[in-house]
């Protein structure tokens, strides 16, 4: 009972975070291009259609990712997550998605945790997911990112209870929903999350066909309605590009793809820049992860966050507990042993900062190869010799995190403005996989009562800590970030002189590149529609204006300049000397 409690608790302390995080750090706007564009399509779906037509002169109108095609407007992006987002944008509170995702995510994870594992495992991942820094930022935005994990979480609690012969065809069915909204949500994601259990379910075939009608229906059953609903990036390129095979992100920018070579990246991708990424990316997700971290959060480490994307200049601790938790959740020596022998494949490397990691292509090759090989081991043997459930699912929560950094590693560019979000439906996995070192001690400490509750209070602690310490100045980094906030609006607003809509007419100071990061407050209340009290347009050549305002003769005009993230409004002050 007192587990049930907790996780509760923890659930609902959760969609609290979320709430705040988004109200008081993000001010419930779109801060990062992709956010504008999940937004703008979610506005188009709210309403029913999948388009939107653009009044002329388009280009007054544009958005970041957002593509205008033959008098038509949509979003780059596969329309799983705005789908979802419609939801809360038709209730008003789009902010409410994530937030009610992130108490999914708690739950969930306690209940994974606890079936394979123990209760004790399950709340102490809870309260890890709960408090962990990358947790508390994204549930706070408006990106895809949490909902994908919850799908995930929900497709990889299908697969465990299918494996125990609970309600097959009925497990099948939520299975192959979570994956397939998974898939039209983070297309890389979801291939590199379910690569180990489709490469467990063709290594288990042959058993499976001894009961093929038993055993190989919710198998079916999944995979194709996982297929039925990834179905629908097809049919929205269709829609809206009139070519299913279209890829959207390419008509952005035409090296936005997955791959190595030229065209693939601004100046080509490669796997030594793969490897960069990944390095870079991880030494902030040693302290994202579960917030302990050596030093303090001081404003230049906070303009680190805002600007900067290499090596992350504090120390991150939360990857030291995870080799303990892999000790504790396979029970047979030859695993422990081969967990030696994956931290002899990658430290030395690392430590060393080995010359081949940024010279050698032909080097790196090898060593990744060899790293794969030392991974699919237990897979094979596990063909021949099957283990027990924990250790069997202690091998697939690890895989599901290599495979994320790992896939990832194709992709251009990576990710720490809003943490390293391409690894985030990592989290979970990493977190029962730590949960399992902190229950292998509490177990060891229960037999002095005085020792286990110190224990109890030690990690408590080491959690409330790390979010006083660690995730609340980190997070508060990006308040404003890009600036976008509420004080824009809130100033267009003031200047209201009548019951009239306020079109709000931007232009740059000569000679400045052109952004949106200006107005992107503005754009963020504009719908796709121009239906609401605050529109923006942009004189994009300085020319535009009187076409702009013959579009809506009915509006108040408010002229704004912008100086890349500044933004005045025009003759409000000399020499540009705005903010």
């Amino acid at each position: 009972m007192i587990h049930k409690t907790l996780v509760i608790l923890l659930a609902f302390l959760s969609f609290l975070l979320a709430a705040v995080v988004s109200r008081t750090v993000f001010e419930r706007l779109p801060h990062l291009e992709d956010e504008v564009a999940y937004l703008f399509q979610a506005r188009v779906f709210a309403n029913g259609e999948v388009t939107a037509d653009v009044p002329q002169p388009s280009l007054a109108y544009w958005q970041p990712f957002v593509i205008t095609m033959n008098g038509k407007r949509f979003s780059k992006y596969t329309p799983g997550w705005s789908f979802i987002l419609s939801l809360g944008v038709s209730m008003g509170q789009a902010w409410v998605i994530n937030a009610f995702c992130a108490m999914l995510t708690v739950s969930l994870t306690y209940r994974i945790g606890k079936e394979i594992f123990h209760p004790d495992v399950g709340i102490i991942a809870a309260a890890l997911v709960t408090f962990s820094p990358m947790a508390l930022l994204l549930n706070g935005t408006l990106m895809g990112h949490s909902a994908a994990l919850t799908c995930l979480l929900f497709f990889i609690l299908a697969y465990w209870r299918i494996e125990q012969g609970h309600h097959g065809i009925r497990w099948g069915i939520v299975g192959g929903v979570a994956l397939g909204l998974l898939v039209i949500n983070r297309q890389l994601t979801a291939a590199s999350a379910a690569l180990p259990f489709i490469l467990w379910s063709i290594i288990r075939l042959p058993y499976l066909l001894k009961k093929p009608r038993e055993l190989i229906p919710p198998y079916v059953m999944l995979a194709l309605i996982t297929l039925i609903i990834a179905a629908a990036i097809p049919l929205y390129n269709h829609i809206t590009s009139g070519d299913y095979r279209t890829n959207l992100y390419r008509k952005v920018w035409d090296y936005d793809r997955v791959g190595f070579g030229e065209g693939y990246g601004r100046n080509g991708h490669t796997i030594i820049k793969g490897v960069a990424h990944a390095r870079y990316d991880l030494s902030l997700t040693a302290a994202d992860l579960f917030g302990w971290v050596l030093g303090e959060v001081t404003p230049e480490v906070q303009e680190h966050l805002r600007t900067q994307s290499d090596y992350f200049p504090l120390y991150g601790l939360s990857f030291f507990i995870l080799p303990f938790g892999l000790l504790a959740g396979f029970r047979r020596w030859w695993m422990r042993a081969w967990v030696l022998l994956g931290l002899i494949w990658l430290i030395p490397p690392l430590v060393n900062n080995a010359t081949f990691l940024i010279t050698d292509e032909a080097a790196i090759w090898r060593w990744l190869m060899m790293g794969i090989l030392v991974m699919l081991l237990p897979l094979i043997i596990f063909a021949i010799y099957p283990p027990d459930h924990q250790t069997r699912w202690t091998w697939f929560l690890l895989a599901i995190a290599v495979c994320l950094i790992g896939g990832h590693m194709a992709y251009w560019v990576g990710s720490q403005r809003y943490s390293t979000r391409y690894y985030f439906e990592a989290l979970p996995a990493l977190a029962i996989i730590a949960a399992l070192a902190f229950d292998k001690l509490f177990h060891q400490l229960k037999r002095f009562r005085l020792l286990y509750f110190m224990g109890v209070l030690a990690f408590t602690g080491l959690i409330c800590w790390s979010y006083i310490h660690y995730s609340v100045p980190r997070i508060q980094a990006l308040y404003q970030f890009n600036g976008v906030t509420q004080a824009k609006i809130e100033a267009v607003a003031a200047r209201r002189i009548d019951e009239r809509p306020i079109l709000v007419i931007v232009t740059s100071v000569p000679g400045s590149r052109f952004t949106w990061r200006g107005y992107g407050s503005l754009i963020a209340v504009t719908d796709p529609y121009f239906e609401n009290d605050i529109i923006v347009a942009r004189d994009y050549n300085g020319q535009s204006r009187d076409a702009i305002i013959q579009q809506f003769p009915n509006h108040q005009v408010i002229d704004m300049t912008i100086n890349y993230t500044e933004a005045w409004f025009t003759g409000d002050c000399d020499g540009g000397n705005c903010g």
